[in-house]
């Protein structure tokens, strides 16, 4: 969290320019932030189901889009006031799971993509700054662990992917910030 909401204040657009005070953005910002990176994500998903790509083909680019909606709804749930996502109390995130040997299948949608779009849709990007941070607990923590099943279902480790997604985007904005992972990498 605290490398996440530091790096904000320094990040760029695609003009350079740094645009982020810490405190000009309002949570319907963040809040449009994590939709618009989850609908990145939701798009590569029907590639994947129309069969324009194999899961393997998309499985980086479809961690790279887990990961900044994850990273965004961490500052989306900061700008509410909400505890760390990895604090115990959204602690789905990150328990750095192996990933998972069962079969997948690459024709279909996974009902958990439909779980997150529910959980996601639940929330009213006008009206959420009227909301009390404890009222919020249980989508943000729904949706966290819809995205989590999500990743699962690409074999994607999503603490993994969300470490490495913020690493890169930081080394590509000539950013002072990064992450390490529990096994030591960076």
């Amino acid at each position: 969290r605290a490398a996440n909401q530091a790096r904000a204040t320094m990040f760029k657009n695609v003009k350079g320019e740094t645009k982020h005070s810490g405190s000009d953005w309002k949570s319907e910002d963040w809040l449009l932030a994590v939709v618009g990176e989850f609908g990145e994500l939701c798009n590569l998903l029907k590639k994947v189901r129309r069969h324009d790509f194999t899961a393997d083909e998309a499985k980086a680019k479809i961690a790279q889009e887990l990961a900044d909606t994850v990273i965004y709804l961490d500052l989306f749930w900061a700008s509410m006031g909400g505890p760390p996502l990895a604090d115990g109390r959204c602690e789905t995130f990150f328990q750095w799971r192996a990933m998972r040997t069962s079969a997948r299948m690459d024709n279909f949608l996974p009902v958990s993509a439909l779980n997150a779009t529910w959980s996601l849709g639940s929330l009213s990007v006008f009206t959420v700054a009227d909301w009390p941070p404890d009222k919020l607990v249980p989508y943000v923590e729904g949706f966290l662990r819809d995205l989590d099943n999500l990743a699962r279902e690409f074999w994607v480790d999503l603490g993994r992917a969300v470490v490495q997604t913020f690493n890169a985007k930081s080394a590509q904005q000539e950013l002072p910030l990064f992450l390490s992972d529990p096994e030591g990498e960076v």
